[in-house]
């Protein structure tokens, strides 16, 4: 049964990532990838204590180890996941690497085991999958083995990071002037943090275990299975949560951190649309104006430059206000100039593929089919259609 559970968690954390990847918004790019590592991550901690388990690990002996280093990946990916969400991050800044050195450290303690004969090692794994608990006491590495219990100090450490980040960000602003979407945001984080929350309860747990009866072989296997229970119950829901809050999923929310109107239910109540009224106009004003979808190389970046709007937030406000991405919406305003140009005659003497070209489309391709997706037919046939 906990074994089914275990297998089910696996498999929801890896469809979330396949969504987080496949399945973005440019202005999230950066925060999804940071989630779907830490969900692959965990998936392959739970999917080492299956192999060992069922006792697959005899069959792939030079697997043994390998899992050690990456599991010190999920602290600090939880931690910059969340940073990066609260902060608007949309980048991995390169301060942020010390993070890593665990990693490193836990890989070069591990070269003596990756480095061993095979017949060796094979005889290794097959006392591990006998008794995973007797070796955890043994050296195998350049370090004494008790070294291991650093990762517990590290979970710990991470754990206080991330609440840290969501204590002063609702320091730092007065929670009922909280806009809906911020709002959002906030209640996903503080569920996220739950449940790693329990993670590092269960692997506390675990360790405890561990020091308090080392030679207790059955009750140490039965509280490892407890302890990776919470932990697949914890990415099951987690993964679950995800999925069935697609508008987090498929479109976490922008966190404005620009003032907002005064404090009102009215306020308190207001949606994605009522926020970034503003920016919407300035962004519409601008495209009236200054005909920038002209432009067959234009950019997002140029449009952000521009209207002096942050890149992710122009693409929030793009993706959730006026949902659409940008290439649809600068399309928008290419058509209706075609059309505009096709009403004043302008086929009568030039081509489809000249009024392509001056309406900014860098193919006649991208052209008919950004027309199609509009008026359902042709440049041509709409013409003729109403007899232009």
């Amino acid at each position: 049964m906990i074994e089914s559970i275990i297998v089910a968690s696996i498999f929801f954390a890896l469809v979330t990532v396949y969504l987080l990847i496949f399945r973005k918004y440019s202005h999230q790019i950066y925060s999804d990838a940071l989630l779907a590592l830490f969900l692959v991550v965990y998936a392959l901690n739970i999917g080492s204590y299956l192999i060992v388990v069922f006792k697959w690990l005899t069959e792939v002996p030079f697997l043994y180890k390998v899992a050690a280093p990456i599991s010190y990946l999920a602290p600090p990916l939880a931690y910059l996941y969340v940073r990066s969400v609260l902060k608007n991050e949309i980048k991995f800044q390169i301060n942020d690497l010390w993070h890593f050195i665990p990693v490193l450290l836990v890989a070069i303690n591990y070269l003596p085991v990756y480095l061993m004969p095979f017949d060796e090692k094979a005889v290794l794994v097959a006392r591990v999958v006998e008794d995973p608990f007797g070796v955890l006491y043994e050296k195998d590495g350049f370090l004494p083995p008790y070294f291991q219990f650093a990762k517990p100090v590290q979970c710990v450490l991470y754990f206080i990071f991330q609440w840290q980040l969501l204590n002063r960000f609702k320091q730092n602003k007065i929670l009922t002037s909280f806009n809906k979407q911020t709002k959002l945001v906030v209640h996903w984080i503080k569920v996220f943090n739950i449940l790693i929350s329990t993670t590092v309860f269960s692997f506390l747990l675990l360790v405890v275990v561990l020091f308090m009866g080392m030679d207790q072989k059955e009750a140490n296997q039965d509280f490892a299975r407890f302890s990776m229970l919470l932990l697949a119950l914890s990415i099951l829901y987690l993964s679950s949560y995800l999925i069935l809050n697609p508008q987090l999923l498929f479109g976490l929310p922008y966190v404005k951190n620009s003032p907002i109107r005064s404090v009102t239910d009215e306020v308190e109540n207001a949606n994605v649309k009522e926020d970034f009224d503003k920016e919407a106009k300035v962004i519409t004003d601008y495209f009236e104006r200054e005909k920038p979808y002209l432009t067959p190389q234009l950019t997002i970046r140029d449009v952000s430059v521009a209207v002096d709007i942050p890149l992710h937030e122009l693409s929030f406000i793009l993706n959730r206000y006026f949902e659409l991405r940008f290439t649809e919406y600068v399309n928008g305003y290419r058509i209706k100039y075609v059309v505009e140009k096709i009403k004043e005659g302008y086929l009568n003497q030039y081509t489809q593929e000249a009024l392509a070209l001056e309406a900014g489309f860098k193919t006649k391709h991208g052209f008919y089919d950004a027309f199609r997706k509009v008026h359902s037919c042709t440049p041509a046939e709409f013409a003729e259609k109403y007899s232009i």
